[in-house]
């Protein structure tokens, strides 16, 4: 069996930043089949505001020749999201966007026939929140809600605490710190129900629990790499190719 390329890129915010994946800009999309994965990590916004422009980037995404997956930043239409079917794709549970675009929910793990494995957790807070209107443009859902957690540490646990990439959209406090960010504040949280919780505690507790050879996030709109136990990517208008 072919082994499937994979490629990891940053945040598209809908159409603003989706140039990156046009022809010109990656020529190796060209090349590629729908058993290729591109995974898009957070703020991909192709279920944002306007279902029939939703439709219309969803198609647009299953005319690639890829197969386009991606975990939830911050900048999703969370209330629509739920709206779509939930099925499973290379064994995670995932919303289905398009014919060739999943959703991956968070705490789930891909696993791909070759044995690779790809932790998902999604979502950030947001630093223009002053500048939106909560369930329009600005969702609590943003955060994690215990249910996530339990899914996600129930899913590593059965993988003994061992993946080989992480997909996320932030990324823990010290590499936060690293980049001139603090982490999370109670100033921050108090716009959010009791429900939801801090997402940099819980990138924290995932990266002290699991070994991992990778991790992939976007959201600062950099390209970087940092070090700790593993390397630590952001992405933004980068796509590297996994080996």
């Amino acid at each position: 069996m072919k082994k499937r390329r994979i490629f990891v890129t940053g945040d598209t915010h809908v159409r603003h930043d989706i140039q990156k994946l046009r022809e010109e800009s990656f020529a190796a999309g060209s090349t590629l089949c729908k058993d290729d994965l591109l995974i898009i990590c957070g703020d991909a916004g192709i279920v944002w505001l306007d279902e029939a422009k939703d439709r219309e980037l969803a198609a647009w995404y299953d005319s690639r020749p890829w197969t386009t997956v991606y975990c939830d930043g911050n900048h999703e239409g969370f209330a629509r999201l739920k709206e779509y079917p939930v099925t499973t794709f290379c064994g995670a549970k995932a919303h289905r966007i398009g014919e060739s675009v999943y959703h991956i929910l968070r705490g789930e793990i891909m696993e791909l026939e070759d044995g690779r494995r790809f932790l998902f957790f999604g979502g950030a807070f947001s630093q223009d929140i002053d500048y939106r209107t909560r369930n329009y443009d600005w969702f609590e859902a943003e955060l994690p809600v215990q249910r996530e957690i339990d899914n996600c540490m129930k899913n590593l646990e059965r993988y003994g605490f061992s993946v080989d990439y992480c997909i996320t959209h932030d990324v823990p406090t010290r590499f936060c710190m690293q980049m001139g960010y603090r982490g999370a504040t109670p100033y921050m949280l108090a716009d959010y129900g009791p429900e939801y919780i801090n997402i940099h505690g819980v990138l924290d507790n995932i990266y002290e629990m699991t070994e991992f050879r990778e991790w992939f996030a976007g959201h600062y709109h950099v390209n970087r790499v940092m070090y700790g136990k593993a390397p630590v990517h952001i992405l933004y208008d980068e796509i590297v190719e996994l080996t």
